[in-house]
């Protein structure tokens, strides 16, 4: 099993716009700010911007800190990164402001790789 930082959203530029929060985070992190996360406009003011969206193809010496996507986009992702480390099953892990949006990334990521409902 591998554990992956990710984010979906409807389109690869909305999830790339929510993946700004962690992208924050992690600057933030960095210089020994803990325990606070912004908003996705707040994100975007500290980046100067919204981050590109993740490339559908990863380089292969490439393993981002964080991934985003919408679902196709995701789901061929982790396949990528499943694939170079040998395993078969991924855990998703996220910085996301508010649990609305965690519980619609975790829809969006699901419908993806074609889970349905809870298990």
């Amino acid at each position: 099993m591998v554990a992956v930082n990710a984010v979906a959203g409807e389109t690869d530029e909305a999830a790339a716009r929510r993946r700004a929060v962690a992208e924050a985070s992690f600057q933030r992190l960095a210089r020994g700010e803990a325990g606070t996360t912004p908003d996705v406009e707040e994100a975007i003011d500290e980046l100067g911007g919204v981050p590109e969206p993740t490339p559908e193809t990863l380089d292969p010496d490439e393993w981002p800190r964080a991934i985003s996507g919408s679902p196709d986009t995701l789901a061929g992702l982790l396949d990528q990164l499943a694939d170079r480390v040998g395993v078969e099953e991924v855990m998703i892990q996220h910085v996301v402001p508010d649990h609305e949006t965690a519980l619609d990334s975790h829809a969006r990521i699901a419908a993806g790789v074609g889970l349905d409902g809870r298990a």
